[in-house]
């Protein structure tokens, strides 16, 4: 995927393949320079007005880190922590 690609593109191709997150690359082709991971998480918060917006604008641009030896789950635990859903307020 590139980063050029819209959201309703990254969306099809969820629907296609059954993933929910997929590297961009420069120039969206396999062995290209990676420039970061899109999940579905990116766009939880879209509206379907916003989804002809690039993948580079929902994009985050967070350091990827990368492991150069197996290692532990405890040791990767403090690197991935979960992340909480989010809430919404309710109308009584």
């Amino acid at each position: 995927m590139s980063a050029d690609m819209s959201v309703r593109d990254a969306y099809q191709l969820k629907d296609q393949h059954g993933f929910s997150g997929f590297p961009v690359t420069q120039n969206g082709e396999m062995g290209a320079k990676l420039v970061g991971l899109v999940t579905g998480r990116d766009f939880d918060f879209l509206s379907s007005d916003e989804y002809d917006t690039a993948v580079s604008e929902v994009l985050r641009l967070q350091p990827l880190r990368l492991g150069r030896r197996v290692t532990s789950v405890t040791c990767t635990d403090r690197y991935y922590r979960p992340v909480p859903k989010p809430t919404y307020p309710t109308s009584s």
